[in-house]
């Protein structure tokens, strides 16, 4: 099967969404409990782990979800730290 190489304007598209990710530092046992904050918020954002051990995650947002995302963090009943972009 041949390999299919991503066009320009959709691949620089794909960086876009990158720049609007959200990194975020919480108490490990406070994983499950974020990413189902950010699901009740639908259409949002995504919540992955990056490392568990560690609390470290990223929320998939989007240009227009990004702001709204940051909001909700800096409301939450618990510790969340926002890291920059490296």
């Amino acid at each position: 099967m041949p390999v299919r190489c991503l066009n320009a304007p959709y691949y620089e598209g794909w960086k876009k969404l990158i720049k609007t990710d959200v990194y975020v530092h919480v108490a490990p046992e406070k994983i499950d409990l974020l990413s189902k904050i950010i699901e009740a918020y639908e259409h949002l954002g995504i919540v992955s782990t990056i490392n568990p051990r560690d609390g470290l995650l990223v929320i998939r947002a989007t240009e227009d979800t990004n702001e709204e995302i940051v909001k909700i963090l800096h409301t939450l009943p618990f510790s969340v730290e926002i890291l920059p972009h490296k």
